[in-house]
């Protein structure tokens, strides 16, 4: 058996998995299809995306309010909706009216343009599962966790091999402990950790 991961977008993925080139996908909540079997995996948080060496990165507690005034980095409106509808929402109850400098379609490209210096961002807290040496990510406990992530197989799936994938999937993900580190990640990393991950 050889497992394949690639790192794709939920419509990416559905074409996939509707010619069966992919056997199970990882994605956001979407219009029901009859070719399609989800299922609900977890609710995530989100994280503020820093650059090591900014000012809110000396903070420890940050709030969408530390947002205001600073050049950010969001989702494209019609490409990331449920990202970008929960962060403008959270934005917009405390408030804040971003300076939105770049908008993009993919969650890693927010990390990248981040490090780069481009602006600072609020992302799913996934990515702070992704270490960097150039980023700090902190917690916003004052965004709900409410961005759904599905495990989806095909509706006529008989293999035994992907049923069984995703009924680990299924145990793995029911895990409180791993429930809860996916839905709020470590506030930091310390950049001498990061640098040793890194190799530098």
């Amino acid at each position: 058996m050889t497992v394949d991961v690639q790192v794709l977008g939920t419509a990416q993925q559905l074409e996939l998995l509707q010619n069966n080139k992919v056997q199970v996908a990882f994605i956001r909540p979407t219009n029901p299809a009859g070719f399609l079997k989800t299922e609900h995996i977890l609710q995530e948080g989100f994280v503020a995306v820093l650059p090591k060496d900014h000012r809110l990165a000396q903070k420890e507690n940050l709030t969408v309010k530390d947002f205001a005034g600073e050049p950010v980095i969001t989702y494209a409106p019609t490409v990331g909706a449920s990202y970008y509808h929960a962060i403008m929402g959270a934005l917009r109850r405390a408030g804040v009216y971003p300076v939105i400098v770049q908008e993009v379609s993919h969650t890693l490209a927010i990390g990248t343009l981040v490090a780069a210096g481009v602006g600072i961002a609020i992302a799913p807290s996934w990515l702070a599962h992704n270490p960097s040496p150039y980023l700090v990510y902190r917690r916003l406990d004052d965004i709900p966790a409410e961005v759904e992530l599905l495990v989806a197989w095909h509706a006529e799936e008989k293999s035994k091999i992907v049923l069984d994938f995703v009924e680990t999937t299924r145990r793995v993900a029911a895990m409180k402990d791993v429930r809860t580190a996916i839905r709020w990640p470590i506030k930091s990393i310390p950049p001498t950790q990061l640098e040793s991950i890194d190799g530098r």
